[in-house]
């Protein structure tokens, strides 16, 4: 999960420079900052989210050490 999520709140307030982010929400959803609020999106059925730590979230394969 991404640092920046601690700061995430469903439907809460966000302010993002550049108009949209999206963070790991949990293993299944992630969350996108969008029109000055967070959005939770579901990841498709069996995928988890992965965060790469450079603002790049996607839903995928959970890696086979158990790490997303």
């Amino acid at each position: 999960m991404s640092d920046s999520s601690t700061d995430v709140i469903e439907g809460g307030d966000c302010d993002v420079a550049d108009g949209q982010v999206d963070v790991c929400w949990d293993d299944s959803n992630y969350a996108t900052c969008s029109n000055g609020q967070w959005i939770v999106r579901p990841c498709a059925a069996g995928t988890v989210c992965n965060d790469d730590g450079n603002g790049n979230v996607t839903c995928g394969w959970a890696n086979d050490d158990g790490d997303n």
